[in-house]
């Protein structure tokens, strides 16, 4: 009697040790991009090794208007078909905003200290409560054509004046070779120069009276029609041009996402990404997406210990085989240093240079009303108080 008392003893310890295998079984379901990719089946297995849940893959459309439009929906009729759902930042915040996930403030207090804390405070965290892990995020680096710096022989710039005289150096209009290139075609790529330079100006996103702001939207201006060392076709390019022609020796820095080692990475011994320099701060932008758990879902308590697991190093080691790691103990790997932008990725981090975008609810209203402005003063057809007022008015208007 007592053997059988000390062995059901155990076994409701064990039990109360292990709340995540105690509905053994139970399947959660994950709409997520990941599945594509091959790593994504060691994750999977993993995480069902680690919690006891069985793990259902849904594969999510790349096609991002087509994404939005589908998960939207579900969530707005209370579809309880995905438990995990992976979003990006701007997604995220709008689903905080309207009640549509779960807090899962379980889960950063279990891993959330391994990600940048800019991300965690302003995309994970909504009023009280965390509402997304990190599933990915990169940031716009500064890349330069080491060539180019040499020929004209000067150093890498670290403040703005030193910015501006390597960028007039190594420009040469004779022979289409900038000393900045840029992607200004609305519709986004434009948008996200504005938003990294009000920050690099210390500048406020919603406030275009701000002395900083109007340096930021002066700065765009100026780098085409003062100074001269960007071309004005890129107001009508995308980062495909912008890239390729970086690739090509036409321009001496770019700031740009991870595509643009994409782009270069064949003869990357041309290249190098290098530190944000000082403009009135060393600052910087991210993108980002995050697992988050549907506020319909019958299996949250199953999800919860599922997102845990997912912040595990040896989980988000396998990350490194489907896109942009952002687990800290992944960036300081040795197999992260083999990626020149994760390295920057972790130096920026250290830094503390880089940050998520503002992200309100109605970002894409702003987005055009901004791109709109700013394009027309860059081209000389309104005056930057004009194009000031006219944003500031946007915001009056939505708000």
């Amino acid at each position: 009697m007592k053997k059988l008392f000390s062995l059901m003893l155990c076994l409701a310890i064990m039990l109360a040790c292990c709340p995540a295998f105690a509905e053994a079984g139970e399947t959660v379901t994950i709409l997520t991009r990941y599945a594509a990719y091959d790593n994504w089946d060691k994750i999977v297995e993993l995480l069902e090794e680690k919690t006891g849940y069985t793990i259902n893959t849904i594969l999510a459309t790349t096609e991002y208007s087509d994404y939005c439009t589908k998960i939207s929906s579900a969530l707005t009729v209370g579809d309880d078909s995905y438990d995990i759902i992976d979003v990006d930042e701007l997604l995220g915040v709008t689903f905080e905003a309207a009640g549509y996930l779960a807090p899962i403030d379980e889960v950063v207090a279990y891993g959330g200290d391994k990600y940048l804390t800019s991300w965690m405070e302003n995309i994970s965290k909504s009023g009280d409560n965390y509402y997304l892990i990190p599933s990915s995020y990169s940031g716009i680096y500064l890349y330069v054509n080491k060539d180019l710096f040499t020929n004209v022989g000067v150093a890498y710039p670290t403040t703005l004046d030193e910015f501006i005289t390597a960028a007039q150096a190594i420009t040469d209009v004779d022979n289409g070779v900038y000393g900045l290139g840029s992607a200004w075609m609305q519709g986004g790529y434009m948008f996200n120069d504005i938003q990294r330079l009000i920050m690099a100006f210390d500048g406020d996103f919603y406030d275009w009276d701000n002395e900083g702001t109007r340096k930021a939207v002066q700065f765009m201006y100026d780098q085409i029609n003062t100074y001269g060392f960007t071309p004005k076709s890129v107001i009508s390019e995308d980062y495909s041009a912008e890239n390729q022609k970086f690739a090509d020796g036409k321009y001496g820095m770019i700031f740009q996402w991870q595509s643009a080692y994409t782009t270069c990475q064949d003869e990357w011994e041309k290249y190098e990404i290098i530190a944000i320099p000082t403009f009135e701060k060393a600052a910087t932008i991210m993108t980002s997406w995050g697992f988050g758990i549907n506020g319909n879902s019958k299996h949250k308590e199953a999800a919860i210990e599922i997102l845990k697991a997912f912040t595990d190093v040896d989980v988000q080691m396998l990350t490194l085989g489907i896109e942009y790691s952002q687990h800290a103990d992944v960036l300081s790997s040795e197999e992260a240093a083999e990626d020149p932008t994760l390295v920057a990725l972790a130096q920026y981090g250290a830094a503390g240079v880089i940050a998520p975008r503002a992200m309100p609810t109605y970002v894409n209203e702003i987005q055009d009303i901004m791109e709109t402005n700013v394009s027309a003063f860059v081209s000389d057809q309104i005056s930057l108080d004009e194009c000031c007022a006219n944003v500031n008015f946007g915001f009056e208007d939505l708000m």
